[in-house]
């Protein structure tokens, strides 16, 4: 999952996913999810530090 490596940018996981723009992706991830992407890292541990 693109989401668990911290150094990718949330912007370049939402292009790398296939979509237009980080906002948008931050919107669908939000409707499906009900968490933001970044809010997903820090909930599961995916913020950085050692891998």
């Amino acid at each position: 999952m693109l989401l668990s490596h911290p150094a990718r940018p949330i912007h370049q996981v939402a292009i790398s996913s296939g979509y237009p723009t980080a906002s948008y992706f931050n919107k669908v991830f939000m409707e499906m999810e009900g968490i933001t992407p970044s809010d997903f890292r820090k909930k599961y541990g995916y913020e950085g530090g050692a891998s």
